[in-house]
This record gives structure tokens, sequence and C-alpha cells, in this order.
């Protein structure tokens, strides 16, 4: 049985199309029940339902060229245009970039052998099972699900991949001395910029692979080097402040709480959630679409004062390694700097996400590899490969198990509940998934239970106003929608459901006002459009009503299909004439 598992060992590490074949395999069966994982969370608005994904014209009308990102929307466009709202091709997608991003791991970390520090290393006659167990465990562990089982992080995945695709040409272009190969980490820099800010650490990177792979101190200290890279500096800063002003990036921030977050309690939370984030990779439990954090002041916070300790030990082994072991300080250096951008002291409006593991995880990857590798290889002899066949089994499994999670908007709001009862807004949304249900009781029961600890939580007020409507209380209803826009002025989802109430109660002027402001609000909203347009012909007001009706279909061409059922619609109930003959409409 041994000499199998050596055999099949040696073929995918040694040879590329056993590699690909061996990653592919385990990346659709460990992903393989996450191909109907409905929208969620972030996903909804931002990629489903977003008018501006229907066609590029309104894509780059709502989100310019020059910002990151862009990349991101340009492959959700792109879904969209081949199979609609289809979930399946949104998660292949996902979990091709997933699988592609592994490949170039296993590439770099075989490349890194090849520089001058490691080529004729003892360490790199074992290259081909390190940077195999380095990349699958890249790829099967289960703090990865939150980038591709959640459709609208494929920004973080596709910026990881271009991400280590910049520092693999860049490498490469060290050994070579080609032009050729620099240029194409300068354009997978670029499209690492274009796909999410995490990636603006780049530049960061490709110093520390010049300091660790190639240059010795003394050259590095010297001035022609420190002026080019200087200069490289500069045009890097340049190029990210025309993607990004500094007042929205470092401006104070506003948690879903309602609590201020500036940069320098941004900071200090950091450290605390620094413990958080290894736990998660170390231990693998406690994971949670939402972990609900308040911000930190207190610097001498217990919390704080332990992530404190902790990164001072991880900067100092990063030290201490550098000259005997530099693949595990190069490993340490890569977790920290490719954390750096998200976990320090730009203030986001989300203290802790899982996703911002997921290019970090290469360095947790690369680290548990030498580290195993370093205290099992004397011990174990040659078994020690066997020792990552069990590891990467425990991963997929943990991966596998984890993904079952994310098979229903009820499931993975109620994960989030049992592992925080506290978190308000993960109530919500598990209200609002049981309210999707049916499940009006289980619904109210949590719905009451987040305003219970967040009486201003908008909305909850919104759900459990559109949850009460539909029982009937129409008037008890409209003021839950109205306490929720003094909260939030610009709540869509509580004037969407003002309007509804409304129309139910044949005030049709009223609800096409409704309407009009949702447009000042979402001006490409192709479903409002079609809602105005039937309130307006309700109201009487046709010909106002074919203007929108124009403006609708120019958006999304289906809105013809949708006029028709309304005509017919409105044909069968005879509350007012029917719409004007399809010419209009085609």
């Amino acid at each position: 049985m041994g000499w199998l598992i050596d055999d099949f060992l040696d073929n995918i590490s040694s040879k590329k199309i056993y590699f690909i074949i061996a990653v592919c395999i385990i990346g659709f069966l460990i992903y393989s029940n996450t191909f109907t994982a409905p929208f969620v969370f972030d996903d909804i608005g931002t990629v489903y339902g977003n008018n501006a994904l229907r066609k590029l014209n309104l894509l780059l009308e709502w989100w310019s060229f020059l910002k990151p990102r862009f990349l991101g929307y340009l492959t959700f466009l792109l879904n969209y245009k081949i199979a609609g709202w289809n979930l399946a091709l949104y998660h292949l997608t996902n979990l091709l970039i997933h699988i592609l991003t592994t490949f170039f791991v296993w590439r770099l970390v075989l490349l890194i052998f090849e520089t001058p520090r490691f080529k004729e290393s003892y360490i790199s006659t074992h290259k081909k099972y390190i940077a195999l167990f380095c990349a699958l465990i890249f790829l099967t562990h289960p703090i990865q699900t939150q980038a591709v089982t959640y459709i609208v992080q494929r920004f973080t995945a596709l910026a990881a991949l271009f991400y280590i695709l910049s520092v693999y040409f860049f490498i490469k272009a060290r050994i070579k001395k080609s032009l050729s190969f620099f240029i194409f980490s300068i354009f997978s820099m670029l499209l690492a910029f274009w796909s999410k800010e995490n990636a603006f650490s780049i530049p960061v990177m490709l110093i520390v692979c010049e300091l660790y792979f190639f240059s010795n101190f003394r050259k590095f200290i010297n001035l022609k080097f420190i002026a080019l890279w200087i200069f490289f500096f500069a045009v890097c800063i340049k190029f990210i402040f025309q993607l990004v002003s500094l007042s929205d990036a470092f401006g104070k921030k506003v948690t879903f709480a309602g609590e201020n977050i500036t940069s320098q309690n941004y900071l200090i939370s950091q450290f605390g959630i620094l413990i958080r984030y290894l736990k998660l990779l170390i231990i693998l439990v406690g994971q949670s679409i939402d972990h609900y954090e308040s911000p930190i002041n207190n610097i001498f916070e217990p919390s704080v004062v332990a992530g404190i300790i902790v990164l001072s030990f991880m900067v100092i082994l990063a030290v201490i390694t550098f000259r005997k072991y530099r693949l595990i300080s190069f490993s340490i250096a890569w977790f920290l700097v490719s954390m750096s951008v998200e976990s320090s002291f730009i203030p986001i409006q989300d203290l802790m996400v899982e996703h911002r593991l997921y290019l970090p995880t290469f360095g947790f990857s690369l680290f548990i590899t030498l580290i195993i590798y370093y205290f099992s290889r004397n011990k174990i002899a040659k078994k020690w490969p066997y020792v990552f066949v069990i590891l990467i089994l425990i991963y997929g499994v943990m991966t596998f198990a984890r993904n079952n999670v994310w098979i229903s908007k009820v499931s993975i709001w109620l994960d989030a509940v049992k592992k925080n009862s506290n978190n308000d807004r993960a109530l919500t949304n598990l209200g609002g998934a049981y309210s999707k249900d049916k499940n009006y009781k289980q619904a109210q029961y949590y719905l009451d239970k987040s305003l219970s600890i967040n009486p201003k939580n908008p909305d909850a007020l919104v759900i459990k106003g559109a949850l009460i409507g539909q029982q009937g209380q129409l008037d008890e209803a409209l003021d839950l929608f109205y306490r929720a826009l003094e909260l939030f002025p610009n709540h869509i989802g509580a004037y969407s459901n003002i309007a509804v109430i409304y129309y139910k109660q044949e005030k049709y002027d009223e609800a096409a006002n409704v309407y009009k402001k949702i447009l000042e609000i979402s001006p490409d909203n192709v479903t409002v459009y079609e809602m105005l347009s039937y309130v307006l012909v309700l109201g009487g007001q046709e010909e106002e009503a074919k203007e929108y009706m124009q403006k609708a279909i120019r958006l999304d061409s289906s809105s013809v299909d949708t006029f028709k059922k309304m005509e017919e619609s409105l044909k069968k109930s005879r509350d007012t004439k029917s719409l004007e003959s399809s010419e209009t409409i085609n």
C-alpha cells in the first residue's frame, strides 16, 4: 500500500499534468456540495440583482474602469451574460479561480527553489514534495471556503491569483534576467489592483522577495539599488492614488451597529483579531460568515496586549530564522505583508472577516509544510510525506463539512447565530431567511430578538414590517418602514415595501412617488422601472408609464416579457384598461 502512495505522490509532485488533474479532482470533490448554494449577504445587491451587471455600458457608468474591483465586476457580468442568475456558473467560476491560484502557488514554491539562495541548499532536494503539500494545504484548508463558496468574494480570490502571478513573474524575471517577465509581473500587479485593494501591498512583497532570494544586505542598502526601488514605489503609489482617494481610504467608517471606526481604534482592534485569525487557521473551529466585532479603543485590553505579544513573537521569529531557516522566515513575512492593507490602520466597516485570510493562507501553508518537514524528516525518515496526506485528508473533510453550512440561507445564518447569539445582524438575516421560507413563527422570533439587542437596526425593522404586512397589518408595517427610514434615509428595502403597501391600498399615485424616490437612489434599477410603469397605468397615467417602460427596456430587453405579463394580468383583473398594443413595447 505504501508504494502506491509513494508512486502517486511522486507523479503529481513532478508532472504538471498529473498535478493539474489531482488538484481539479480534489477541488471539485471538496466543493461539490456548493454549486446550488444561494446568493447570500453581500452577494445580494453587489452581484445578484445588480442591474449594472446586465450590460457593459451600464457597468462602466456605475463603476469606473479606473477603480479597484472592476475586473471582478467584469467577470460577474460575463457570468450573467452566459447564464443569467444561474448559481452553478458563479460557483464554478469561483472554484476554477481557486484551482488556478493553487496551481501558481505550486509553481511559485518550485520557482523559489531555483533562486540563488535555495538552488544548492539541502532542502531543495525535497522541493517537489514541499511545493506539492504547500499547494494542497492552500487548496483544501477550510478557511478558504469564505473566498470560494461566498460568491461575492471572487474579488478576494482574483486579487490573490494576480498577486501570486506578479510575485511569480518577478522572481522569474530576476532568475532569467528577462525584461519580458518583469513586464508580465507589472501587468499582473495592475490586474490585482483592479481586483481588490488588498493587492496594494504587492510592491512591498516584491522587495521582500528581492531581499530573501537574491540580494545580500550590503547590496540591498546600495544607494543605486535603493533609488531604483524608490522610483518603482513612487510609480506604484501614484497609480494606487489614481484608483482610490486618501479621504475615502482613511476616512472614519461606521459599523453596522453605528459605532465609529477610526484608524486608531481599527489598528488597536486588529491586534486582538490577529489571535482569532490564527485560531481559525490552526484549531479550525469557530468559522462564521459574520464575525461581528466592536472596535476597541483601549490598547491595554487583554486581547490587544496578547495580540501585540503574538505579533512581536512572529516578527522576532522571522528575524532569527532569516539566516538558517530563511524559507520559514519568508512564510511569516508573506503572512504579515499580505495582511497589511486590510489588518492595520486603514479602517474598514467590518473589523474581521475570514476571506481576508485567503492570500495570507499561502504563507501559513508554507510555514506548516516547512515545520512538519523539519520536525519529522529525521524521526520518521521517508514516511514524513504521509503526515501531509493525513493532514490534507482532514482539511478536505472539514472543508466539505463547512460547505454544507452554505447549502441554504437559513443554515448559514443559523450557524452564525450559534457562534454569536448577540450578533443582531446575524439574527436579522436569519429572521429574513426564515421569512423567505415562510416559517413566519421562527422569523418573528429572531427578528424580535435582534431588535431587543439593537432597536435601531433598520434592516430588522424592514424585514419585520414586511412580515407583519403579509399578515394584513399594513398600518403597523408602514410605521416600521418609516422608522427604518429615520435611521437610514436611503434604505431601498423600506421604500420598496412602502410602495407595495400603497399598491395594495390602491393608492397608485403615492406608490408611484415612492418608486420615483427609489430611482433617485438607484437610477438603473430595472425592477423599479417595471413596477413604476405598472402603478402608473393603474393610476391612469399611461403616457408617463410608456416613458418608464422604454427606459426599462433600454436597460434590459427582457423587460418586454415582463410588460406583456403585466398586460395579461391587467386584462384578467379588469381593474383598468389594457396597456397599449405590443407596438409600444417592441
